[in-house]
């Protein structure tokens, strides 16, 4: 269960509000963006909400930080966004 911090729940849900959420260890900063995505994502409503671990992929620490498109396409096919059948690149630029 998830008590209080409506503001900071409403702004990390509203397109023009809050994209960076900092602090120290332990002070609820996973779980308020993991109750976000469970109230958020609705694919039916198209509205998607993907909380990723970029840590525990990796990221920045074994493997370079292009490594987060391939992350995010693998994430948008496990929930249908894209088909299974598209190529994976590590850069959001085009590719010849």
């Amino acid at each position: 269960m998830f008590y209080g911090r409506d503001y900071e729940r409403r702004s990390i849900s509203d397109r023009f509000g809050s994209c960076l959420i900092y602090g120290g260890r332990q002070l609820g900063k996973t779980v308020l963006l993991r109750d976000v995505e469970r109230q958020i994502h609705d694919l039916g409503n198209n509205q998607i909400a993907i909380w990723l671990d970029l840590k525990a992929k990796g990221i920045g620490y074994d493997r370079p930080v292009d490594d987060l498109w391939v992350i995010v396409a693998g994430e948008f096919k496990r929930i249908g966004i894209l088909p299974a059948s598209v190529q994976v690149h590590t850069s959001p630029g085009p590719h010849h």
